[in-house]
């Protein structure tokens, strides 16, 4: 199953109310699972995180469910030790001690 980022902005309804739609849209449609919604209130946007068979599945589905939805994209992410490797780089400073502060970290199983 491929991962997808339902994105809505400038939302009109509530964000629980969104979120509780996002929540009905994976019963709607077979092969779609409701991960998590993350809010960027600087943005008015909420970005709705789905697993599913195809995009198409996950459309009708949002339709069905009347989420608010601009786009949908598919998203590739990581897991694990990446991501406290990543805040790492994110929290350094030039002139700190270890890696410098251009150069992000390998990912684990990527090229060193």
């Amino acid at each position: 199953m491929a991962t997808y980022i339902v994105e809505s902005y400038a939302v009109d309804s509530s964000v629980p109310d969104q979120r509780e739609r996002a929540e009905r849209a994976a019963g709607l449609g077979p092969g779609i699972r409701y991960i998590r919604t993350t809010i960027v209130p600087g943005d008015q946007m909420l970005l709705h995180l789905f697993e599913a068979t195809s995009s198409e599945a996950l459309q009708q589905a949002v339709e069905a469910a009347a989420l608010e939805c601009d786009r949908i994209v598919e998203g590739h992410g990581s897991r694990g030790a990446n991501l406290r490797e990543l805040s790492v780089y994110a929290n350094q400073r030039p002139g700190a001690r270890g890696r410098a502060a251009e150069s992000p970290p390998p990912l684990a199983g990527g090229p060193a």
